[in-house]
């Protein structure tokens, strides 16, 4: 897991496919928005839209960063507070 700038977080899980790997999108989802913040006496919902994206073959780090950007940014076009998975690129 890591900070790549901004708001914006990489996890990285080696062992999970597209349903395992958007399951844990969904769950941490899910946390966060259980967890508001506190401020002066008063609760602040705090949500977070998550893009999913899976490494095929030949791909590089860049590549997967750049297909779960899109990912995220759909997910925020689409209403927020919710996972999408990016469409993994067809091999040749």
């Amino acid at each position: 897991m890591g900070r790549l700038g901004g708001e914006e977080f990489a996890i990285f899980l080696p062992n999970a496919d597209g349903p395992g790997a958007e399951a844990v999108a969904e769950r941490l989802r899910a946390l966060v928005e259980t967890q508001p913040l506190r401020a002066d006496h008063h609760a602040i919902p705090v949500t977070v839209s998550i893009g999913v994206a899976l490494c095929t073959r030949g791909d590089s780090a860049e590549t997967v960063l750049k297909r779960a950007d899109a990912a995220m940014y759909l997910a925020k076009q689409n209403g927020r507070n919710r996972v999408e998975v990016a469409e993994s690129p067809v091999p040749i």
